[in-house]
């Protein structure tokens, strides 16, 4: 399962034609709108039973992106994921996704906010690992249009109280070794009482879990 931004560059790793098998992709009505003019040969492929076209095919399913009602559950490659519909900038929506039994991950790695019916699903259980948008550090801008920044972060990771926070999407000024020197002494002065670590993510990053 791989997540979509719009613009597939997720997806590509697979851009060589060597996946063979359709990628399950789930996805709001705006996404596919926005996927149809920014990467049309790759839904044009994908909307037809049978391409011999060497691009990405993605098996497209529509998740339902109203920030009042809660999305149904998906099943991916046998993993049920609760789809999360949070603001990306005004109104704009983005997903984000909960899932796991043994241990429960919550994804959301683009937010400005969090409607209450998300915030209350994200709730209803304990969160192990929680991924979350954080674009500036407590050095940066307060706040932006389309992200967290440290302090919308932070506050979340107190709301949600899980074992382990993962911060992604920061930006370039962001010195990744300092930041994680700060989240750690926020972490020991403030952190919510399950919170084991917090950190920034990178690239190529590999957590083992038992979903």
């Amino acid at each position: 399962q791989r997540r979509v931004h719009g613009d597939l560059r997720d997806l590509q790793d697979f851009e060589d034609g060597r996946c063979k098998k359709r990628i399950p992709t789930y996805l709001s009505d705006k996404t596919l709108e926005v996927l149809t003019k920014t990467a049309f040969y790759i839904v044009e492929a994908s909307l037809q039973q049978h391409s011999d076209r060497r691009v990405t095919q993605l098996e497209l399913h529509r998740v339902e992106a109203d920030p009042a009602v809660l999305p149904s559950p998906v099943v991916a490659e046998g993993l049920r994921m609760q789809p999360l519909v949070v603001y990306h900038g005004g109104d704009y929506v983005s997903l984000g996704f909960a899932f796991g039994v043994k241990t429960r991950v919550v994804y959301l790695s683009d937010v400005s906010s969090v409607p209450e019916v998300t915030m209350e699903e994200i709730l209803r259980f304990p969160v192990d690992i929680l991924v979350v948008d954080m674009l500036y550090g407590p050095d940066g801008p307060t706040e932006h249009f389309s992200h967290f920044a440290w302090e919308q972060t932070l506050d979340l990771v107190t709301k949600v109280n899980p074992i382990q926070a993962l911060l992604v999407g920061m930006y370039c000024s962001v010195e990744h070794n300092s930041m994680n020197c700060k989240l750690e002494e926020w972490r020991t002065q403030h952190g919510p009482s399950r919170l084991q670590s917090v950190e920034c993510a990178y690239d190529g990053m590999d957590i083992s879990v038992e979903l």
